[in-house]
């Protein structure tokens, strides 16, 4: 029951966390990305499930291309006429080992054109996985972009912007941190029924971006709360 993640706890979870951005910091940049992190979350779920399920398309038409290869395969080996070597010494040599070289080079062929149709459902999915992991590479960059000014060395007040006191750039950096959490859930639930080497990898590179920048985050808040400050959104 605990063993994997839930597509619809993890939007409710984030849903749970845009409700307290915007609540907290109504007309905030922060609020718009949280909304377009909850809206990936949402397209998380019809991802997942397409993930899970085979292409039947694909399936079919692999199936009988492949069919058709190993008809090609059994004529390829045809031509080796080796029953006729059995029955009949008198066979040339030299056109013996031309019937092989053709019948070696076929079945190579064969081999590769097989091993392609069986990966290609595989290539299709690890196409849109890590287009979605790109779109949440690029969530997460912005999200830290929205958290940069709040610098612990220096205070800004502007006039334009809203005053925020040292508990409200505590919370609003804490919740660029949940955000960062929440992209890094949704890149492990998009590869936890695919199992593929290289979409493993660009999950790992996402989590480590995010722990990165999350420690980052967890540095300001505590150098804020030792010292105090104050800014815009």
């Amino acid at each position: 029951m605990y063993r994997s993640l839930k597509a619809e706890q993890i939007m409710d979870t984030t849903k749970n966390i845009v409700d307290k951005i915007i609540m907290r910091f109504p007309d905030s940049g922060l609020g718009k990305v949280s909304a377009e992190v909850l809206e990936v979350s949402n397209e998380s779920i019809e991802l997942t499930r397409w993930v899970s399920k085979p292409i039947v398309w694909v399936r079919v038409c692999t199936s009988l291309l492949m069919i058709s290869l190993i008809v090609l395969m059994a004529e390829a080996l045809h031509k080796l006429h080796i029953l006729n070597l059995i029955q009949n010494f008198s066979y040339e040599f030299g056109n013996f080992l031309q019937a092989t070289e053709s019948g070696v080079n076929d079945v190579a062929f064969i081999g590769i054109a097989i091993f392609f149709l069986v990966t290609f459902e595989n290539r299709i999915k690890r196409k849109k996985i890590l287009k979605a992991i790109n779109e949440l590479r690029s969530l997460a960059h912005v999200i830290d972009a929205h958290q940069i000014n709040k610098d612990p060395k220096c205070c800004k007040n502007s006039s334009t912007r809203r005053v925020m006191n040292t508990s409200d750039v505590s919370q609003y950096l804490d919740f660029c941190s949940d955000l960062l959490s929440m992209i890094g859930k949704l890149a492990a639930l998009y590869v936890q029924k695919f199992h593929d080497s290289e979409s493993l990898k660009a999950v790992d590179d996402i989590q480590d971006l995010t722990n990165g920048l999350s420690r980052k985050i967890w540095q300001k808040i505590a150098l804020i709360n030792q010292g105090g400050i104050t800014d815009g959104i």
